[in-house]
C-alpha cells in the first residue's frame, strides 16, 4: 500500500465514524489529514522524479562505458592493472644539443641514462641533471 493510499484509507475511516469537523478535535484532525495527503502527494511526485533521473543516469552511463571500450580499448582482463592514459606527456623530454643547438624529443626517454648520441651531430652529450626529484648524483 502507498503513502497516498493509506493516508486515503486514514479520510475514509474519519468520514466512516462520523468525524465531527466542527468540533475542535475534527478540525484538527481534518487539517492533519490534509497536510498527510499534501505531502503523501509530494513524495510521489519525488518519486517518479528520481525513477526519471535514474533512468537517464542509467543511459549515460551505458553511453560512457561504450566510449570507454571504444576510445580506451580496455580489456576486461585488464581492469585490475593500473591504467595509464594513452596520451600522457609524462614521458616525454625535449632538450636543446649543447654542441649543434638541434632541439632533441625523446619519447619514453630512458632517466637513468646519463650518455646518448646526438641524432643530428653524432656527438655523444652527457646528461648532468640537478633536479631533487631524481636518483642522479
Amino acid at each position: 500500500m502507498t503513502i497516498t493510499e493509506k493516508v486515503s484509507y486514514l479520510k475514509g475511516l474519519t468520514d466512516g465514524i462520523g468525524l465531527d469537523v466542527t468540533a475542535n478535535e475534527g478540525k484538527i484532525l481534518k487539517a492533519i489529514l490534509e497536510v498527510l495527503d499534501e505531502i503523501a502527494l509530494a513524495i510521489e511526485d519525488l518519486d517518479d522524479s528520481v525513477d526519471e533521473i535514474a533512468s537517464h543516469v542509467e543511459v549515460l552511463d551505458e553511453d560512457l562505458a561504450s566510449l570507454e571500450d571504444d576510445f580506451y580499448e580496455i580489456d576486461d582482463e585488464d581492469e585490475d592493472d593500473d591504467f595509464e592514459f594513452p596520451y600522457d606527456d609524462d614521458d616525454s623530454f625535449e632538450f636543446k644539443c649543447s654542441n649543434c643547438g638541434a632541439v632533441i624529443s625523446f619519447d619514453d626517454f630512458d632517466f637513468e641514462a646519463e650518455e646518448f648520441t646526438c641524432p643530428s651531430c653524432g656527438e655523444t652529450i652527457t646528461l648532468e641533471c640537478d633536479c631533487d626529484e631524481c636518483n642522479h648524483e
